[in-house]
């Protein structure tokens, strides 16, 4: 028998062989990418979770400062001893 004949002999079992091992990767691919995907969701669960917390967090702090914001500002700290008002704008130098 000529080494032709015994290729081509053992052909089938080289590709049943060849075939199994490609099955099984894509068997084990396709397993890495369920467990990759489920750990990406519970990631992305957990990112908006915490987002939402922080947009809730933030609109009760609005909400919050909401009525300061109508008051009249507090200038006792700018009064002079005979009630008038300190200017700022003369206290500030332009730098050229």
């Amino acid at each position: 028998m000529s080494l032709h004949d015994k290729l081509v002999a053992n052909l089938p079992q080289v590709h049943f062989m060849v075939t199994s091992k490609l099955s099984l990767t894509c068997c084990t691919l396709a397993e890495s990418l369920h467990s990759c995907h489920d750990k990406f969701v519970v990631n992305l669960h957990s990112c908006h979770d915490k987002f939402v917390v922080s947009l809730l967090q933030t609109k009760i702090a609005i909400w919050e400062a909401l009525p300061f914001c109508f008051e009249e500002p507090d200038t006792s700290g700018l009064l002079r001893k005979d009630g008038t008002l300190i200017s700022l704008s003369q206290n500030v130098r332009s730098v050229e």
